[in-house]
């Protein structure tokens, strides 16, 4: 189980004259390379810094809370956090907050050790997958969320992706379904190679900020506000 960071401070102000009286207070992954990772200055990743350039057009100061994910959302529930970050939407994350407008990308991908496939790879589909292989997803996650909702065999819900990717090569599981941009920085660090992968894409759930309603019930012009200024700052392509 993660340990429970107790958190890590990040205020980002922008000016002395701010617009905002107060600060908001959001919770993240404790680290998710490439959008959330830990440096000795604090938190950074390309979701921060998306998030950190919309914020600062609308002269808003926030706090980044590094929590476990469930606890994150759980946190936000309550009342104790405003949002939580990096997020894709689902119905009960509905029932306690409202999504920005998405603003960074995620392709999520099936990943099978290429050698425990015993047929042809242009069989491996994700028909095949969903009827034939256990699958795993981390625990809190979306994507775990959706496997659930989608009936896949669930095989394995660990807290991190590495025990994740553990389970995948001890046969646990024959797939982990995780972020495209995630995983091979998680291959990498365990000292294995992407070619020992076949990827099967499953959809694309590009990610914002949920918001919690206890939050937005304050400060009723704030949502507005913010997805006003997402384009600018989006990593997403505009067509």
């Amino acid at each position: 189980m993660i340990r429970a960071l107790s958190f890590c401070l990040v205020i980002f102000s922008f000016s002395v004259a701010a617009e905002s009286p107060y600060i908001i207070k959001l919770g993240s992954k404790v680290e998710w390379v490439p959008y959330h990772l830990e440096t000795p200055h604090g938190s950074d990743g390309i979701a921060v810094r998306a998030l950190a350039c919309i914020m600062s057009r609308i002269n808003q100061p926030f706090v980044i809370h590094k929590l476990p994910w469930k606890r994150a959302q759980e946190e936000t529930k309550v009342g104790k956090l405003d949002g939580f970050f990096s997020a894709s939407r689902n119905e009960i994350r509905d029932g306690y907050a409202t999504l920005s407008e998405v603003f960074l990308p995620q392709e999520r991908t099936f990943y099978t050790l290429k050698e425990k496939i015993r047929l042809p790879l242009e069989a491996y589909t994700i028909e095949y997958i969903k009827e034939n292989v256990s699958v795993g997803a981390r625990y809190g996650s979306n994507t775990l969320h959706s496997l659930k909702k989608e009936n896949y065999n669930i095989g394995a819900a660990p807290q991190t992706q590495s025990q994740l990717l553990k389970m995948l090569e001890l046969g646990r599981i024959g797939a982990v379904l995780e972020n495209s941009l995630v995983f091979p920085d998680l291959v990498q660090k365990m000292g294995k190679s992407m070619l020992d992968f076949y990827q099967v894409p499953q959809k694309k759930k590009n990610m914002g900020v949920y918001f919690g309603h206890q939050f937005l019930t304050k400060h009723p012009d704030f949502l507005k506000k913010f997805n006003q200024n997402v384009q600018a700052c989006s990593l997403l392509s505009y067509s």
